[in-house]
């Protein structure tokens, strides 16, 4: 009905058989008025380095249309977003176009408009007139990759990483160790403006059948700021296995993170120059057991002298013909060990 009264007389006459099967002739080319869109409880704006917007047309009408010319704009410049042009929709049928949306700024309030239209007709053919039949027209967006958006957003992972932590300055090629002391630092900075979770597992230390695992949840960051979190974790007593993910490897203890924002519920501002940061160190540890290879090394005792005390109950001198010296060195370190005695005298 809304159609027909745009088409001028042929319009009219279509009304007028409203309820009855009749033959539409041909209807020349015409505009429909500017529609508004409004979904400015989802997003205000989104800045768009990528994403695509798909159009679709369904024509409920008894008749094809043809030459379809349509436009989609920002409300408030009338910037042009995509515009297009379908030569057929079939009576009946669905014809969908996607479009580009890349280095574009769409705002949450649209202006849509078929800037031209027309159809054949029925060719003669009878067909029920049904004013109540439409044109329906589908919008939808996806594959959205935007620089900046105020936007109600949904929950998504921001990070979600699977790797080796490798362990860098031990001189040494450890598989695994036992922490006698020592800490595990953690520093953490968001400029995300909403909750961030984190989730931190640590699967290559154990502790009485436990993995060190933290979780915490960052406040929202003021406008222009961040907000942080700095807190040392005692790390003694876990077994720590450093032969990597794959077991193939030494110095590298496999560890995951998640970073994730729930559904803001409210309109955020988020920005791509946004950041979360992670900075991860052990502090202080020392091991009270170490399995791997420790690399070779020389130990000088320089100056080092021993008095025996053996002879001191003696008074005078001893002149011995013969006489055997047995030293007896004991290695507790748990690798092999060489050692070189200079002199005796």
């Amino acid at each position: 009905g809304a159609i027909c009264r745009q088409a001028g007389f042929i319009g009219t006459l279509i009304i007028a058989q409203n309820g009855s099967r009749v033959p539409i002739p041909s209807i020349p080319s015409f505009s429909t008025p500017v529609t508004d869109i409004n979904a400015d409880t989802l997003f205000t704006s989104m800045n768009l380095e990528k994403g695509n917007m798909e159009i679709g047309f369904r024509n409920d009408l008894p008749v094809d249309i043809v030459d379809v010319k349509f436009e989609l704009r920002n409300a408030s410049d009338k910037t042009l977003l995509v515009n297009g042009t379908f030569p057929l929709i079939a009576s009946g049928k669905v014809e969908k176009q996607v479009f580009s949306l890349d280095g574009k700024i769409v705002e949450g309030k649209l202006q849509a408009q078929l800037v031209s239209f027309s159809s054949p007709g029925s060719n003669g053919v009878p067909v029920l007139i049904d004013t109540s039949n439409s044109i329906i027209t589908e919008i939808r967006v996806f594959n959205l990759q935007p620089i900046t958006a105020t936007a109600v957003w949904p929950a998504q992972n921001l990070v979600n990483q699977q790797q080796d932590f490798n362990i860098r300055g031990l001189g040494v090629f450890l598989k695994e160790a036992l922490v006698k002391s020592g800490v595990i630092r953690f520093k953490m900075r968001s400029t995300i403006q909403d909750s961030v979770r984190f989730q931190y597992t640590l699967p290559a230390a154990s502790k009485d059948g436990k993995t060190f695992a933290i979780q915490r949840v960052l406040p929202p960051a003021p406008p222009g700021g961040y907000s942080e979190y700095n807190q040392d974790y005692d790390f003694s007593g876990y077994l720590l296995d450093m032969s990597g993910q794959n077991k193939d490897t030494f110095n590298a203890a496999f560890n995951t993170y998640l970073v994730r924002i729930d559904s803001t519920g409210i309109q955020k501002t988020f920005s791509k120059s946004d950041h979360f940061i992670l900075e991860l160190g052990f502090v202080g540890i020392k091991p009270s057991y170490a399995r791997g290879y420790l690399a070779t090394d020389t130990l000088k005792l320089d100056n080092q002298i021993l008095d025996l005390s053996i002879f001191e109950e003696l008074n005078g001198q001893l002149n011995f013909e013969d006489i055997n010296l047995e030293i007896r060195s004991e290695n507790n370190i748990g690798a092999d060990a060489a050692l070189k005695l200079s002199e005796v005298y």
